[in-house]
């Protein structure tokens, strides 16, 4: 029961403290940001340590109304005797940016000498935040990379990745971060700094090569991304990259082929990668070489057998893949007709819409489609997906009737269109639907609402008899 009292007793303790009579020169009054902050520093000072608390994680909420009781907090992070004060008073301060660059050396003097483990590594993510004067900071955050907890090392290579190529002096510890084992993921931060860090950490370009093959999928992410950002001259890293896409680890494999096609994307290896890996075992690793494969379009024609023989992969993504690449070949995939046409049946919705509309960028090639789109007019489908059919019919050269209809194919396809948009239970006797006859009933619906809770004006017939059937008859004698 007192536990749960505490934090109450706090607010309200903290709340007598703002609501004191302020000093003579307070803060106007349209200036709330500003007296607020002279009141949370205030509350610094507070005899109760949950209003101190409190107090310093309030001040985070309003750096720039904060910046001018900077020397308070600055005191609190150095001086109080709780570690959750002075780690909220260094949150505060790294919250205000550049504009609390006054405070860097103190901060660095936590980072280095700080006796508690979250007073330094506050003081590095704070140093991060902050980013100025990158001469005395990125050596103090370098230094840091060394300390014995790995909370402290984490952040501290992170707020490297702040400083961009200011912090290329870091590039050798940050290398040497990479292979950090603790529990913390010190590794992962060094390898997205040095991506922030780009072209001046050309030297790290081996040690992320490494990291690449490695087995942890968030560092071997994160350095893949890091090469990207680099930019290394492609015939320094491509070897490494062919060989990472032979690797026994699915997702090194994966990765490796995508840093290889950000890197070198129309190269005769990324070619090969592709083509190799689009029988991989794995159906992550084929999609993604589906994919890289799809983006080479001046040469992936000669990719089609490869698409041909994928379109019957057990995996979705593998086929949406495959029939996107195929749609964006265009005329040049006249040769995958019958694997489209076998893609119209496919269980997703998707697959079976782009199917259609890769069958409408091929023209007169597809007219061997047109039995099977106009079938697919007649079923059940999404309005999506009717909506593709018929786009895709139109340009495929099929101006010819329907067997056994006796309304052209245009005419066809516009009633199939209109009953998928009516919905179930709206077509006409026949099977006639949409059109004018969709615009009646919707026109009528439109007047009947319109109607609906207002009496209808009586009409006097020839005889004194009243209105139609829908107007109120005179009482029976």
């Amino acid at each position: 029961m007192n536990k749960l009292l505490l934090v109450p007793v706090g607010a309200l303790l903290l709340a007598s403290a703002l609501s004191e009579p302020r000093c003579e020169g307070a803060p106007a009054p349209e200036d709330k940001a500003r007296a607020k902050a002279l009141a949370l520093a205030k509350a610094l000072k507070h005899a109760d340590v949950l209003v101190r608390r409190q107090a310093a994680f309030d001040l985070g909420n309003i750096p720039r109304g904060a910046k001018v009781v900077i020397p308070a907090i600055l005191g609190a992070a150095l001086n109080d005797k709780d570690e959750h004060v002075r780690t909220n008073a260094l949150r505060a301060l790294g919250l205000m940016g550049p504009d609390a660059k006054s405070v860097v050396g103190p901060l660095i003097d936590v980072l280095k000498k700080g006796e508690h483990v979250n007073d330094r590594l506050m003081a590095a993510v704070a140093l991060g935040w902050i980013a100025s004067d990158a001469n005395k900071t990125v050596p103090a955050l370098t230094a840091a990379l060394k300390d014995e907890h790995s909370g402290v090392r984490a952040y501290a290579a992170k707020a490297l990745g702040a400083f961009g190529p200011a912090a290329k002096g870091a590039v050798p510890a940050l290398v040497a971060a990479l292979k950090d084992e603790g529990q913390w993921a010190t590794a992962r931060f060094a390898a997205e700094s040095l991506g922030q860090i780009g072209p001046a950490a050309k030297t790290a370009v081996p040690g992320l090569l490494d990291a690449l093959e490695g087995d942890g999928s968030e560092l071997a992410a994160s350095a893949g991304a890091a090469i990207v950002k680099i930019g290394p001259e492609p015939k320094t890293v491509v070897p490494s990259l062919v060989k990472a896409c032979k690797s026994k680890s699915a997702e090194t494999r994966r990765l490796a082929l995508d840093t290889l096609l950000q890197v070198r994307p129309a190269a005769k290896e990324a070619l090969s990668s592709c083509l190799w890996l689009a029988k991989d075992a794995n159906a992550a690793v084929r999609a993604r070489a589906i994919r890289g494969l799809g983006m080479m379009v001046p040469v992936s024609a000669a990719a089609i057998p490869v698409f041909v023989k994928a379109t019957e992969d057990p995996d979705t993504a593998v086929r949406e893949e495959i029939v996107l690449a195929l749609k964006l070949l265009g005329p040049r995939a006249r040769e995958a007709v019958p694997s489209l046409i076998t893609l119209l049946n496919d269980r997703a919705p998707g697959i079976r819409v782009t199917a259609a509309s890769a069958l409408g960028r091929l023209g007169p090639d597809a007219k061997a489609a047109v039995p099977d789109l106009i079938a697919g007019l007649q079923g059940r489908e999404h309005m999506f997906s009717a909506v593709s059919l018929a786009l895709a019919l139109r340009p495929a050269g099929a101006q010819t009737a329907r067997p056994g209809a006796g309304a052209g194919l245009g005419a066809r396809l516009d009633a199939g269109a209109g009953r998928l948009c009516a919905g179930p239970g709206r077509h006409r006797p026949g099977g006639q639907g949409g059109g004018a006859g969709l615009d009646r009933g919707a026109a009528s619906a439109r007047r009947a609402r319109a109607r609906k809770g207002r009496p209808r004006p009586r009409q006097d017939r020839p005889g004194g008899e009243g209105g139609g059937a829908g107007a109120p008859r005179k009482a029976q004698g």
